[in-house]
């Protein structure tokens, strides 16, 4: 009888006990927030390159002339994502629409961005 009540009475492990319950919930929020900024960084990147690219097709056609000059360019302006070529598309002059999937720890998500700089 005495060994229970001085079981009980012992709080040394008590802090192991609640890091234990807590810390798989918060490092759950604290992985979901790493992934949610960089898809955000990633839609960023996607934006940022169609609007850049649309723009340098409306306006520089020596640079940005042909879907390809168009493709190369938007891969520069990207924020150093790795983008491929392919997930940017001239779709008329001073348009430029890009579609990207994306893979991340656990699902695959697919980005868009569309930009037209007026002529």
């Amino acid at each position: 009888m005495m060994q229970a009540r001085s079981f009980r009475a012992d709080e040394r492990a008590n802090a192991a006990i609640e890091f234990a319950l807590t810390a798989p919930a918060f490092l759950a929020l604290l992985f979901g927030a790493f992934q949610g900024a960089l898809m955000l960084w990633t839609q960023l990147g996607l934006q940022h390159a169609a609007e850049r690219a649309a723009r340098c097709a409306a306006i520089n056609t020596t640079l940005c002339g042909t879907s390809a000059q168009v493709q190369a360019y938007a891969l520069t302006q990207g924020l150093a994502n790795s983008l491929p070529a392919s997930a940017f598309t001239l779709v008329s002059s001073g348009c430029v629409s890009a579609t990207a999937n994306v893979r991340f720890v656990i699902s695959t998500v697919s980005l868009s961005a569309q930009s037209c700089f007026p002529t």
